[in-house]
């Protein structure tokens, strides 16, 4: 089985929760879909934050979003964070 870790900077979101903003609710629906399809058939899981729910934030407190993801295949867990 092939080890994957994918660090990204990404616009895509999850969950409505994962975005502060605006747009996102009226296109959330098709691209919250397309990149939980990815996940799925890249069979990679999501790793959650610690600490913020958030990294990234406008300045004047708007929008925020969750832009740092890191994807990992269960190999790659098995054989990195398993031990």
């Amino acid at each position: 089985m092939d080890k994957w870790c994918l660090v990204e900077d990404s616009n895509s979101v999850r969950r409505l929760g994962d975005s502060r903003r605006h747009y996102h609710i009226a296109i959330g629906g098709i691209e919250m879909k397309e990149f939980n399809n990815f996940i799925e058939d890249m069979e990679v899981d999501d790793l959650p934050l610690v600490g913020l729910k958030y990294t990234w934030f406008r300045s004047n407190g708007v929008a925020k979003g969750r832009l740092d993801k890191c994807l990992i295949s269960s190999s790659w867990d098995d054989q990195w964070l398993g031990v």
